[in-house]
């Protein structure tokens, strides 16, 4: 999977940069960029064409990044809590096996019954489910 994505970003920047050559011409092109409002008129001095480009990828970067910034910091918050809760859930689950040895010496810990040892059934009905025959 790791290589087909580096094949799929090598052949995009290859196509990015084959778009770039073949259309030299306009991207060198001084041009310049005006803004027209009731109220102002800005018009910044004759650029190449790939400087208003580059500068407005920047920045749509820029504003993704930023976008992005607090789901980012709520995801990293829910996997810290998630992560701890998974911790105390591990300790909790080893104290209970130790627990569970603890309290049957009847059997070994390959799980095989010891000579003269009493097995007690027990009832494993899920919780909320009712026995069958009963009401």
């Amino acid at each position: 999977m790791k290589r087909f994505r580096n094949i799929l970003w090598g052949m995009i920047f290859f196509l990015i940069a084959l778009g770039i050559f073949q259309n030299k011409d306009f991207f060198l092109a001084p041009q310049s960029l005006r803004i027209d409002l009731l109220f102002v008129n800005f018009q910044t001095p004759e650029l190449p064409a790939a400087v208003p480009f580059i500068a407005f990828f920047f920045a749509g970067l820029l504003f993704a990044y930023f976008f992005n910034l607090s789901e980012r910091y709520r995801a990293r918050k829910t996997i810290k809590s998630l992560n701890s809760s998974l911790d105390s859930q591990l300790e909790t689950i080893s104290a209970l096996k130790k627990d569970l040895e603890h309290m049957s010496p009847g059997r070994s810990r390959t799980g095989a019954e010891a000579p003269g040892a009493t097995v007690v059934p027990v009832d494993v009905t899920p919780i909320g489910s009712k026995p069958e025959g009963k009401v």
